[in-house]
């Protein structure tokens, strides 16, 4: 049936036009996708009704609650038990902005008992390979990319601008979610998801597009790249991971109205579940890594940019979707584990060489007989081919709390500087 209001949307150039009722209904919602979805969800529900918003709520309390229960007797019939309250949840917010109070408890106490939630599943990193796979469109690539490496809702994505999105070490991005609002978080791009991006974002700069920070960074499609460049709506963002999906040949398993694995949540429960496992990573970091306000480390639990993007780079090795790519990953990481060793061995050298030294001084020191201390010192200079002629300076590179356990070394030095033959 034919929706019996106008969305919001197109009533931009005069507000006036839309009834007040819906005026106090939407600017009642803050998200733009919360909005569209209790929109979609009234809609529904007028359509039952077969009445406009006005005339709906000229209806007697009585008439409009029996109405209510009739609607939840048609929706028990149609739809899933776990969704009921979730489409009566629109029709009680427009009913409470009106100023009608209606019995929604009688109508929750009569809501059929839920079901074992499904959808549960997260997509494995297998299924991404098949999806990158069957896709060479650049947006595509770089969005089922952007899902896989930040876990972050597919609504988020409608909104991104490129001045979200800053450069990080190790060839990663950073990405600011919700920017300005309290629910603002950071996410990051793994070394893949950021090349990914930026071939994107560079096709769309050979087609004529001047980016700038305002720029969306997912933009709708075009046929001339130098047009106003407009984000890509919510709809369009959903429709292109379906297509991929399919395009791939990846089968869900369907219990009901729900799949095994959700079309997008699948994405942020992968990212979920290969952090929370990894016990190197501080799980408040994954927390804020997924936008959640857990408790009191949501207040308390502040940390910096590189703080998180140290936690984060942890995981890189397996939010990484290629398997080339993330060999690529692990020998560079072996190269530098290597390294370190090396540097850390060389370390090791040196400071037996200066404990050495420092045994040496303390027992030459130690000697109660000055000639023999004099003997003592020309022959360490001697080794070390110092000139025996010259006062030498000995440099010994510790820690300072390391030094304090040496009270008299400061005074030990001094005295081998002044010492020549």
């Amino acid at each position: 049936m034919e929706n019996l209001f106008i969305r919001s949307k197109n009533y931009s150039q005069n507000e006036l036009q839309m009834p007040r009722c819906l005026q106090l209904f939407e600017n009642a919602i803050k998200s733009p996708v919360t909005k569209r979805t209790y929109t979609s969800s009234l809609n529904q529900f007028l359509s039952f009704a077969t009445k406009k918003p006005e005339d709906l709520l000229s209806l007697k309390d009585n008439d409009l609650q029996i109405l209510l229960e009739n609607y939840l007797f048609y929706l028990k019939e149609k739809i899933s038990p776990n969704s009921i309250k979730t489409k009566l949840a629109p029709v009680s917010l427009f009913l409470a902005m009106n100023d009608r109070t209606l019995n929604f408890k009688k109508l929750y106490k009569m809501c059929p008992e839920t079901l074992k939630a499904s959808g549960k599943g997260a997509w494995p990193t297998q299924d991404i390979q098949k999806m990158l796979t069957f896709t060479s469109e650049k947006r595509s690539r770089a969005v089922i990319h952007f899902l896989a490496s930040t876990g972050v809702r597919i609504g988020v994505i409608c909104e991104l601008k490129c001045g979200h999105v800053s450069t990080m070490p190790g060839n990663c991005k950073c990405v600011k979610i919700y920017e300005g609002s309290k629910e603002e978080y950071l996410v990051f791009l793994t070394p893949e998801a950021s090349e990914s991006l930026e071939q994107y974002l560079g096709e769309r700069r050979s087609d004529g597009e001047i980016l700038n920070d305002n720029s969306p960074l997912f933009r709708t499609k075009y046929s001339i790249g130098a047009a106003k460049a407009k984000h890509i709506s919510y709809s369009s963002c959903v429709e292109l991971v379906k297509r991929v999906v399919v395009n791939a040949g990846l089968v869900r398993q369907k219990t009901g109205r729900r799949y095994s694995i959700q079309l997008n949540h699948g994405f942020r429960k992968r990212y979920n579940t290969i952090l929370k496992l990894m016990p190197e990573i501080n799980p408040s970091a994954v927390e804020k890594l997924l936008g959640h306000k857990n408790g009191l480390d949501g207040a308390y639990f502040v940390p910096t940019k590189e703080e998180l993007f140290k936690e984060f780079r942890k995981g890189v090795l397996e939010l990484t979707i290629s398997d080339e790519n993330r060999l690529r990953l692990e020998n560079t990481k072996l190269k530098t584990d290597v390294k370190n060793t090396d540097e850390l061995q060389t370390e090791m050298r040196d400071f037996k060489k200066t404990i050495t030294t420092v045994a040496e001084l303390s027992y030459i020191f130690s000697l109660p007989d000055s000639i023999n201390r004099d003997e003592a010192i020309r022959k360490l200079k001697e080794r070390y081919n110092l000139d025996p002629n010259k006062s030498a300076t000995v440099t010994i590179d510790m820690d300072k709390e390391f030094l304090e356990g040496f009270p008299l070394f400061n005074e030990m030095a001094k005295e081998f500087d002044k010492i020549s033959c």
